[in-house]
């Protein structure tokens, strides 16, 4: 008899979004940012939290193993309302992960001039749609550039080691 009642009361809950999906919904990307990442060019949503390993199976993102990490590259994306960019995560060996999740992703340019070309396309696109960054410094030739949304931090880092590079990264919970 209770197993009855069970059974009657899963079917008025609600049943768990997958992680991974097409959206076709009147967000942009945005306004879905604290939920996850949409990819404008396929209209693929990824929530953040999603195994990393669901999202190589959806063919969203390829693996490469390296002698002491592992990189995912999803390769050149549109994200953000607009901001076209080769996107990848990394999971490094030393921190021992066992579960691998889909909780930021990042962009990483190194050269002399393409770095501060980018530096000044990211940074003009970002304060067109999202505003002015809430940090915003400059020490020396290093540029540490963040912007909030909820609880999502997207930062943007410029400086030079030996030549000049370029780190965007996108994180959730930061």
């Amino acid at each position: 008899m209770i197993y009855f009642y069970m059974t009657l009361l899963n079917f008025f809950r609600k049943k768990p979004q997958p992680f991974i999906t097409t959206y076709n919904g009147d967000k942009n990307g945005i306004e879905l940012i604290g939920d996850g990442l949409l990819f404008e060019g396929s209209n693929s949503f990824i929530k953040w939290g999603a195994d990393i390993e669901d999202i190589v199976k959806s063919g969203l993102v390829k693996n490469e193993r390296r002698s002491d990490r592992t990189i995912y590259h999803f390769g050149k994306q549109t994200i953000l309302n607009g901001l076209d960019l080769d996107l990848s995560i990394v999971f490094w060996d030393a921190k021992n992960e066992d579960f691998k999740l889909f909780g930021s992703v990042e962009f990483l340019s190194i050269g002399d001039a393409g770095a501060k070309e980018r530096l000044e396309v990211i940074t003009s696109h970002l304060e067109k749609v999202i505003g002015i960054p809430v940090k915003n410094e400059i020490i020396d030739t290093d540029v540490l550039k963040d912007w909030r949304i909820k609880d999502v931090k997207i930062s943007l880092n410029f400086f030079e080691r030996h030549s000049n590079k370029l780190h965007f990264q996108i994180t959730k919970g930061a």
